[in-house]
């Protein structure tokens, strides 16, 4: 169901804001759960989780495979010199496979530290509100939009 909603979202607002979608909704559903910790709306906003968080998983790859097509694209025009750049498409999806595991490392040992310095769990959506709407605010910055 997930990529299905996807699909039908990217034809109306592209790559970049499909994930700027996923950051913000993403954000605001952590936020909203550590500060109104009811059953139900946790419940609720952890359908909204497996939508958001497949979105921020899968669009930076297709990012990619986008960015690399616009590349092509520019080498084939009249005129466009020889490639110069040797990295591919399989070497950029390595690299962020690789930058994804390390976060996911480094998210792990330093939210441990934050429940142990807390002495509440509730810090974990609260860290991950604030960080998920940094990263909104770093897709509107510094994602470049691809057609």
């Amino acid at each position: 169901m997930g990529s299905d909603f996807q699909k039908v979202l990217v034809s109306y607002i592209g790559l970049k804001g499909l994930y700027f979608m996923g950051y913000l909704l993403f954000g605001l559903g952590t936020g909203f759960i550590g500060l109104f910790p009811n059953v139900y709306s946790t419940l609720v906003l952890c359908a909204l989780f497996g939508v958001m968080s497949s979105t921020l998983y899968t669009v930076p790859f297709n990012l990619i495979v986008e960015y690399h097509r616009e590349e092509e694209k520019e080498m084939q025009a009249p005129g466009a010199g020889p490639d110069s750049n040797g990295r591919g498409k399989g070497v950029d999806c390595a690299a962020l496979t690789c930058m994804v595991q390390l976060a996911q490392i480094l998210v792990g040992g330093s939210l441990g530290f934050l429940v142990n310095t807390a002495g509440s769990v509730i810090v974990v959506v609260i860290t991950a509100s604030a960080v998920a709407l940094i990263g909104c605010c770093f897709v509107a910055l510094f994602v470049r939009y691809v057609d």
